[in-house]
């Protein structure tokens, strides 16, 4: 009996008896609160999470450079002073020389949104080398965007 009382307790744990702890990440980035690619785009995806996870994930964001210069924000995730990061690789290019190339194809096209998709596709699907980058820094790449004001000034260049 003493045993199936324990099975019991166990699966009750199992089934969410007890309160499930939080996990929260610290998001880093360079960028204000009140830039569009944190407001438009990281917090509501943030609240997503939270929400889809009944709150047990908490996405923290460090903006400003509160905890480190965008040039310092891949050894501070591979230090574990951050859990995730908007890394700018064409700031570190001797830590990530092929993703910084590729990052430089963004002003070679006439729209800087399809050369976005077309890094992102290349550096994420058809780029062993970048994903050996990363993985030597115990970092995931997850995405790339062109932001608002490279995509105004390429617009400018051409007028």
């Amino acid at each position: 009996m003493r045993q199936l009382r324990h099975a019991g307790f166990a699966l009750l744990l199992a089934a969410g008896g007890a309160p499930a702890a939080t996990d929260e990440y610290i998001y880093a980035s360079s960028l204000p609160e009140t830039h569009s690619t944190y407001s438009l785009g990281l917090l509501p995806f943030f609240e997503r999470v939270r929400t889809a996870t009944d709150g047990r994930v908490v996405i923290k964001y460090f903006g400003t450079e509160s905890v480190g210069k965008a040039s310092t924000l891949l050894s501070l995730v591979e230090k574990q002073g951050a859990d995730v990061a908007q890394i700018v690789d064409i700031y570190m290019p001797a830590a990530l020389p092929v993703s910084a190339l590729l990052s430089d194809a963004f002003v070679m096209g006439e729209d800087a949104r399809i050369m976005a998709t077309a890094v992102n596709a290349m550096r994420l699907l058809d780029c062993p080398e970048c994903t050996e980058e990363f993985a030597v820094h115990n970092v995931i790449n997850f995405g790339t965007y062109v932001s608002t004001q490279r995509n105004l000034l390429m617009l400018q260049g051409r007028t």
